[in-house]
């Protein structure tokens, strides 16, 4: 048998009401008592739920009128489970979770565009060598470059790193058409940011 949150929901709610003494009550926060909107696939069984997209409960009667979505039964007109066809339901997940999949992918794209994360290295090496300066005077900051240069990649996360080395691969001089290897790529890299540096650090 499935159980959407929102009956489950409903049965807290019932047993909270029945119970009559002080000391016998259900630990239940606000948040998972709130109403939600589920939607059912009369087909299969798949349940659709507003509360983890944010939507909410207002919104659900746009989505009907907007999509066009044929609701077969509900337990509530207001907020219950409703019941779609698997035609308007896959409608109904596109709309919602597929856009919303679309604009995380589109985020992961830009995140992991080795450019933006050179260039970022980059700035982030000509800082490290201007900070090591103002903490080291005297001291030479082209003998420290190498070393700021290879921290630089506890400054992103550890995939920022790879596809930046694969920038470096792909993009930089070419480095696939002379037979170099990817440590090849990524010591070029840190061999960048090493002047990157040398250069902050004057």
């Amino acid at each position: 048998m499935k159980i959407t949150k929102r009956q489950l929901r409903r049965i807290i709610r019932e047993e909270v009401a029945k119970s009559t003494k002080k000391d016998e009550s259900l630990a239940v926060t606000r948040h998972q008592l709130e109403e939600a909107i589920t939607a059912i696939d009369s087909g299969t069984g798949e349940v659709w739920e507003s509360e983890p997209l944010g939507i909410p409960d207002s919104a659900w009667a746009d989505l009907v009128r907007r999509l066009d979505l044929d609701v077969l039964g509900s337990d509530d007109p207001a907020t219950g489970d409703h019941e779609l066809s698997s035609e308007d339901f896959h409608k109904l997940d596109d709309e919602t979770w597929g856009k919303q999949k679309q604009r995380s992918g589109e985020a992961e794209r830009k995140r992991l565009d080795g450019e933006r994360i050179t260039d970022e290295l980059v700035s982030w090496a000509k800082d490290a060598g201007t900070q090591f300066a103002a903490d080291n005077p005297g001291v030479d900051t082209q003998a420290a470059a190498f070393d700021l240069a290879q921290s630089g990649r506890h400054s992103v996360s550890p995939d920022e790193w790879v596809q930046a080395v694969w920038y470096m691969f792909d993009e930089m001089g070419g480095f696939h058409l002379a037979g170099n290897t990817y440590d090849d790529a990524e010591e070029a890299l840190e061999t960048m940011l090493a002047d990157a540096a040398a250069i902050g650090g004057g």
